[in-house]
């Protein structure tokens, strides 16, 4: 299920602990520069904050790239009075200066509805930190999307359940949500340079199954950065490595076999 996260294999001062229960999901963010890393994160909260390593259980970066902080069922360091009953999810980035980049509001709403199912909480178990009683703070900052993120919780995004309905839309077949030969024949050849709503679908669906579009997002711009994550997807899949979305890509896009 979370093989779409990337591990940086950090070394912490002292070993992890289990932490006791999993009740709540907590969204923050780093409140610092976007071009913070995970590595940096870590060897502030060791030389700041004198703990073990980085606080936070997982990381999510402004290209929408998922990495592991402490880990699932590690006890963190995120939200006191509750760090023994929640999974605290970072985004990089200060959000009461900026608005989240949709690659990265994409992958906080994969990330958290994946914990959603594997710990089997409600939506009203999904707070932003300053939710928390007794958190006196702004995180995860005033322009953090929370209610579109605890809204979109409340659709699993798994396979079986995707928004294949707006690229059936876009491309004038039967909106029915469940992509079979008819969806696959009438998709388009696309390639780097193409615009557009279908050229963002893509992107999003590559975001979605773990592959960063680069630091423009999901624009609708077919350029190096998507044409460099199709390539990768293909590769990953065994199949041509030419970054052209043609009726082989799409097939493993859509999920059919």
């Amino acid at each position: 299920m979370f093989e779409y996260i990337q591990n940086k294999n950090l070394a912490f001062t002292r070993p992890l602990s289990k932490r006791a229960a999993t009740n709540y999901i907590i969204l923050h963010h780093t409140a610092a520069p976007d071009t913070q890393t995970v590595e940096e994160i870590h060897q502030y909260h060791i030389n700041h904050n004198g703990w073990i390593g980085i606080g936070y259980n997982i990381i999510v970066d402004k290209e929408g790239n998922i990495y592991w902080g402490r880990g699932l069922d590690i006890l963190g360091a995120h939200c006191k009075g509750y760090n023994d009953e929640s999974i605290g999810v970072c985004c990089i980035g200060n959000f009461m200066d900026c608005d989240m980049p949709e690659a990265q509001k994409q992958a906080v709403i994969r990330i958290v509805a994946d914990l959603q199912k594997y710990y089997n909480l409600d939506a009203n178990r999904i707070k932003g930190h300053k939710e928390m009683p007794n958190a006196a703070t702004s995180c995860p900052g005033s322009n953090y999307p929370l209610d579109e993120i605890k809204a979109a919780s409340n659709i699993q995004p798994t396979k079986e359940t995707y928004d294949f309905k707006s690229l059936q839309k876009l491309i004038g077949v039967k909106e029915d949500n469940i992509p079979g030969p008819k969806t696959l024949a009438a998709c388009p050849l696309i390639k780097k340079g193409a615009k557009g709503e279908i050229v963002k679908w893509i992107q999003k669906r590559l975001v979605y199954l773990g592959y960063s579009v680069g630091k423009y997002g999901i624009d609708g711009d077919f350029g190096s950065d998507t044409d460099n994550a199709i390539r990768k997807f293909q590769m990953d899949n065994k199949i041509d490595i030419d970054g052209k979305v043609g009726k082989q890509t799409w097939g493993k896009l859509l999920n059919i076999k």
